[in-house]
């Protein structure tokens, strides 16, 4: 007798869905569609073609080319953004007070006529010395800028070994008055002085001589010197030799024996240019570092 044969049933993939889906038709129709749907509006919002990314792109795209435009323009006009650093000048001596005078394209007269009323109007104590500074702008002018405003032809090079730093200063006396009396102040403040250094006096002792010969044309304006017809003789008078406060000097003296103009070697490397004893005398104590506060 031939054994019983059994029929193992297969289940087939197609069984077992029907399965599921007797068991959760609704459930799972809905989950799926729900996923579906989920992953349609993922799809909107990261394609280009949606209206929030367009905006995105568009606004991203703008701001690149307004940045590019800002980088060439800056690249185009580096020199209009460049500022020029004034020199840092070391205090020559020691001054009580200092100001700094923006000349910017006034003439030389103007510019004389400025220092003029600064004298008038200084602050410091009598006794006192305020420090001038000329400048253009934000660059401070050194010693070959300012004679060139002025036209003068001392300048600093490489024979005389004259320093760009050099000091323009009032020696605050509150008493002495001017020269003539078209001034509109009845009384300078103080004398004006011109403090030059260099390397050695006898590096630049040639060049200043040579310069007598204009040194009263380039300077009469800074002292309150016109020159008129009773003046004009001044502008071919020699300068003499003299002693200052027991220095070197070369005087110009006016018909009546005043001192309209001097230079005086104060020491080895210094050369003070004004017309007053006084200015001179300071100017050499505070060289020698007397009056130099620590």
């Amino acid at each position: 007798m031939e054994p019983e044969t059994k029929t193992k049933k297969i289940e087939t993939l197609a069984d077992d869905m029907a399965k599921v889906l007797k068991e959760n038709k609704d459930g799972l129709i809905q989950k799926v569609i729900h996923e579906e749907e989920e992953h349609e509006e993922e799809k909107k919002q990261f394609s280009p073609e949606s209206p929030q990314n367009k905006r995105f792109l568009l606004g991203g795209s703008v701001f690149l080319l307004l940045a590019f435009g800002a980088l060439l323009y800056f690249i185009l006009n580096k020199e209009a953004f460049t500022v020029e650093v004034a020199p840092q000048f070391a205090p020559l001596i020691f001054t009580d007070h200092y100001s700094t005078v923006n000349i910017g394209e006034l003439t030389k007269e103007e510019i004389a006529g400025g220092i003029l009323l600064k004298i008038g109007e200084t602050g410091v104590e009598k006794g006192g010395i305020e420090g001038v500074y000329l400048a253009e702008g934000k660059k401070i002018l050194g010693l070959s800028d300012f004679s060139a405003r002025i036209g003068s032809t001392l300048k600093a090079t490489e024979d005389n070994f004259l320093s760009e730093n050099f000091l323009l200063g009032i020696f605050v006396t509150k008493t002495k008055p001017f020269r003539t009396e078209d001034k509109t102040l009845p009384k300078a403040e103080g004398d004006l002085f011109f403090l030059l250094k260099t390397r050695s006096f006898t590096d630049v002792f040639t060049d200043l001589q040579i310069w007598e010969e204009k040194m009263f044309a380039d300077l009469h304006d800074f002292f309150g010197v016109p020159v008129n017809a009773e003046t004009a003789y001044l502008l071919t008078k020699d300068f003499v030799d003299g002693i200052i406060h027991n220095k070197n000097a070369r005087i110009l003296y006016d018909t009546l024996g005043g001192i309209v103009m001097m230079y005086v070697y104060a020491d080895e490397t210094s050369v003070i240019i004004t017309d007053s004893p006084e200015a001179t005398g300071e100017v050499i104590l505070r060289l020698s570092g007397s009056r130099i506060k620590k």
